[in-house]
């Protein structure tokens, strides 16, 4: 089995839909955009043109295909650059009820989809 796989506390689903970051390490009102690669109740993995530093807490803004957001805190957990495009993996921390509900749902129909 995948050692990767092996340490994951989630399923991860594939789903690539725009994401908006927002938080710490950027002014008041502004914000980075990028791309999901895939999501899990607990995180998610991130494709953007922009460098944000492992540790850095922001809030993500997930526009989900039946254009529902969600926005969940998360922190960065790791990062890697390939020809200057930059992946994050992110740990959700901050999930209200609701939000949870709704990746939830989505999670499940990706997962039928396979």
């Amino acid at each position: 089995m995948d050692k990767i796989a092996e340490k994951r506390r989630a399923q991860r689903k594939i789903i690539i839909v725009p994401v908006k970051i927002r938080g710490d390490g950027l002014a008041k009102n502004e914000f980075c955009s990028g791309l999901s690669k895939d999501i899990s109740m607990k995180g998610i993995r991130l494709e953007t043109v922009d460098e944000l530093s492992v540790g850095t807490k922001f809030i993500f803004e997930i526009f989900l295909p039946n254009k529902k957001c969600i926005k969940p805190k998360g922190k960065i957990v790791w990062s890697k650059v390939v020809e200057n495009i930059y992946y994050y993996g992110v740990e959700f921390y901050g999930v209200n009820i609701f939000d949870k509900i709704r990746l939830a749902k989505h999670i499940r129909i990706l997962g039928k989809a396979e």
